[in-house]
This record gives structure tokens, sequence and C-alpha cells, in this order.
């Protein structure tokens, strides 16, 4: 499992996942979607097609609307990091993907 952490540490995504509170959620992000496929930067999609992505992904996961909600505010802020760590000074679709 150690295994799964480590494509996301040492990487734009540190900040976000080091935080507590999103260690349940990066844990099942890593499980979820690290299972099937690479984990692509969110920051390199503006947030309509990330939430798009994720849409799609929710199903084939068969993530809970909770943990659905949850996995698009952690990819957001990776977004955020990732766009401040590759020094973009805006990013496409700067609003958080979560329908509030």
């Amino acid at each position: 499992m150690l295994g799964l952490f480590l494509p996301l540490s040492g990487s734009y995504a540190d900040s976000a996942v080091t935080n507590p509170v999103w260690k349940p959620t990066s844990k099942l992000y890593l499980i979820k979607c690290a299972k099937c496929h690479k984990l692509y930067p969110p920051e390199n999609y503006s947030a309509t097609e990330w939430e798009d992505w994720m849409s799609k992904m929710k199903r084939k996961s068969k993530l809970k609307e909770d943990d659905y909600q949850r996995m698009l505010e952690f990819t957001h802020q990776l977004r955020v990091v990732g766009s401040e760590k590759n020094g973009a000074r805006k990013l496409k679709g700067a609003q958080s993907p979560v329908k509030k």
C-alpha cells in the first residue's frame, strides 16, 4: 500500500496530500484512481473538463456521492497547489469544481 503513495509524495501535491484533513480522501483517491490508470495532474484541465472526467470515473469506480464530493474538493486543492508550483498565475476556470 505504501507504494501507492509514492506518486504523490515529493510532487506538486505535497501540501494537499500531507494536510491531515485530506488524508482519508487522498487515500481513497489513490486506491480508486491509481487502481486503473496513472494519476493525471488536475491543473492540466479546466474545472469543467476535470468535473466531466470525474463524473465519468465516479460511475466506473462506483464512488458514493459523499466520497465523490470529497474527491472533487481534494482534486481542486491539487489543481491549486499544482498551478502554484508550476508558476501558473491563473487557473483555467479557477472556481472549485464542486457545485454548492
